[in-house]
């Protein structure tokens, strides 16, 4: 494949697609559909698809995909390889290898798509194991008020009542010999 006749075109849609990327955490779908116009302009231009021109488009699917949901991300990830490769092979059906117009593009595309997924899922897993931890104090917390006082402080308060209180042998009422239960009222 021979370089485009005029540099300008990529090099102002490689800026303007970079500059797009400033959204890509506001507002993601945007800022995707923005760099993927610019990413299929430079590939109708003719220029070959490598992954420093897919670089922004790349950053851009990672960001939508780890910050949306997943079928929105997919969407977005098939529309891209289907405009980047259709847009080359359009631009050059028979100059260059498949490799470089399909294949290349394919994989660069969906690699960040997958990574972008992994980072989302990792992060609700992360949110769950927090929110369990969370509802487990609470439960703990609900469960040590509703029994009184805690462990410690009661297994501490049965032993002090243990050395005050006097057992059944021991209780005189000022008979010596006569032993009295508690609650029985002799005289």
């Amino acid at each position: 494949m021979t370089a485009p006749a005029r540099w300008w075109p990529g090099v102002l849609l490689a800026g303007i697609s970079c500059a797009a990327l400033l959204w890509r955490r506001t507002r993601p779908g945007l800022a995707t559909a923005f760099v993927l116009l610019c990413a299929t302009g430079m590939a109708l231009t003719g220029y070959a698809m490598t992954v420093l021109l897919l670089a922004p488009l790349m950053m851009a699917l990672y960001s939508q995909a780890a910050r949306t949901e997943r079928t929105t991300a997919r969407n977005f990830t098939l529309a891209a390889v289907i405009l980047v490769v259709g847009a080359a092979l359009i631009a050059d059906p028979a100059g260059d290898s498949v490799a470089l117009n399909v294949i290349g593009p394919i994989a660069w595309l969906l690699l960040p798509a997958a990574l972008g997924s992994t980072a989302r899922f990792r992060r609700a897993y992360l949110d769950s194991v927090q929110a369990r931890a969370e509802y487990a104090e609470r439960t703990r917390d609900i469960l040590t008020t509703e029994r009184g006082l805690p462990e410690s402080l009661s297994s501490m308060e049965s032993a002090r009542c243990r050395k005050t209180r006097p057992s059944g042998a021991e209780h005189h009422h000022g008979r010596p010999g006569r032993r009295h239960r508690l609650g029985s009222a002799r005289t």
